[in-house]
């Protein structure tokens, strides 16, 4: 067998489909599968992945969350079927096998105050009590019932936004009091308590919130709709002077914003991938995988039927879109996921194409052995 060779190829640039064939730079391709650009000017085929464990045929995993918690030990959770499970380095544990309805699709999940909290559009606000768990009460004492499809920390404050049964367009936020709960750990008997009025303590946007997270050295809540994205700042008490719309660029859904470099990433209802540092416009990051003349290139051709359903995540300088079966000029390939490796100033980044055995369904970040990882 012939001895295998590392291609060089001088300042190779990455993908590039908006082009025509014979107008392509030579440092570039037109399609890159399996391959890696984590060294400058060198072709090589990716890395592998590993099967880290496997859950109950049928179920799938539903949400993923790193965390430390109150007793100093770092857990990795896992909601899969009706079930929450922490993993150990060897094997799933079953923390709670009710909390979890058949019916989720996404699970959103949050490290707030040393505990998890999480929350789906067919559950309620729910959080890690122990070695069991147990549902967000209201100031009454009483179930709050609240439901959403993404949920987010930002300021100290606990936000859940896109509630089914109290309203798409609106993001509910706690009120703990932070002197008691903060630092010391020592959880009294509101240690799940709603301190709001579902009256006011919310802030509303013009359509359906899609996805949150927290984001900036400002430590801000932003909050995506279909078409737009706002900033919520808890340093005013005024939630109107609070609420400013940053950009008129909506994201796809609640698993498709990540942060990767410092760059806020998400991709687009269109299937178009954007970055944005804060302030000023964003930058459309897809330019060179898109065709606006005959939608030949890799991001016209993901389903519209699965953006929604898109995930994304970052290990170092590289970000990670799942996109699901994608067919390009005439060969389909599956399980497919976008990789962008970001320059170290954040000007260019340039795209890659990796398939794997499953189609991923969401990405988090965990330290297994020490080790920071991408699962």
């Amino acid at each position: 067998m012939a001895e295998k060779k590392t291609l060089w190829i001088k300042d190779l640039g990455g993908m590039i489909q908006r082009q025509d064939m014979d107008k392509i730079p030579d440092n570039m391709s037109p399609f890159l599968m399996n391959i890696s650009l984590d060294k400058p000017g060198t072709w090589r085929k990716r890395k592998g992945s590993a099967l880290l464990d496997s859950t109950a045929a049928g179920s799938g995993t539903l949400g993923m969350i790193d965390y430390a918690a109150t007793d100093a030990t770092t857990k990795l959770h896992a909601y899969r079927g009706t079930t929450l499970y922490t993993y150990t380095p060897s094997s799933y544990t079953s923390i709670d096998a009710t909390d979890i309805t058949g019916t989720s699709k996404k699970v959103q999940s949050v490290n707030y105050l040393g505990r998890v909290y999480w929350v789906s559009p067919e559950d309620n606000l729910r959080y890690e009590s122990g070695s069991t768990t147990a549902q967000v009460l209201d100031n009454t004492g009483t179930q709050a019932g609240i439901k959403g499809n993404t949920i987010a920390v930002s300021q100290r404050t606990l936000f859940v936004g896109g509630s089914p049964d109290l309203g798409r367009d609106r993001v509910y936020y706690t009120s703990f009091d932070l002197t008691t709960f903060l630092g010391t750990h020592n959880f009294g008997p509101d240690e799940a308590t709603w301190l709001f009025s579902s009256t006011t303590n919310f802030f509303s946007v013009e359509t359906p919130v899609t996805a949150m997270i927290s984001y900036g050295m400002n430590g801000l809540v932003y909050v995506f709709t279909k078409y737009s994205l706002y900033s919520f700042n808890m340093a005013y008490e005024d939630k109107a002077t609070g609420v400013n719309k940053e950009l008129d660029i909506g994201c796809a859904g609640p698993r498709a914003v990540t942060i990767c470099n410092g760059i806020l990433m998400w991709m687009d209802p269109e299937g178009r991938i954007w970055g944005w540092k804060g302030e000023g416009s964003a930058s459309l990051m897809s330019y060179h995988i898109e065709d606006d003349s005959n939608g030949d290139a890799i991001i016209n051709k993901i389903s519209a039927t699965w953006i929604p359903e898109v995930a994304a995540g970052s290990l170092g300088s590289k970000v990670y879109f799942s996109i699901g079966d994608v067919t390009l000029w005439g060969v389909s390939y599956t399980n497919c996921v976008l990789v962008g490796q970001i320059s170290p100033d954040a000007s260019d980044i340039q795209w890659s194409v990796y398939s794997y055995p499953l189609k991923p369904t969401i990405f988090t970040n965990a330290f297994l052995s020490g080790r920071k990882v991408l699962l």
